[in-house]
């Protein structure tokens, strides 16, 4: 019984430690790639808005020059 009873032990602390990973995971690392997410989403908007601008302005300067 002692034996087994090493083994349950020797699971719980690895239980408990894969839980405080996962904890560790889902507090820090996603917000962080969240953040990360977000600027590439805003600089992407910013390159949209960029081209669709150029875009307005050629169609205005050929719609002067006709």
């Amino acid at each position: 019984m002692s034996e087994q009873a090493d083994k349950i032990a020797g699971l719980d602390k690895r239980l408990a430690l894969v839980e405080q990973k996962l904890d560790l995971i889902l507090t820090n690392h996603l917000a962080h790639m969240q953040d990360s997410i977000e600027g590439i989403q805003r600089s992407f908007k910013w390159g949209v808005g960029i081209v669709f601008a150029q875009l307005v302005g050629v169609i205005i300067a050929l719609a002067l020059m006709l």
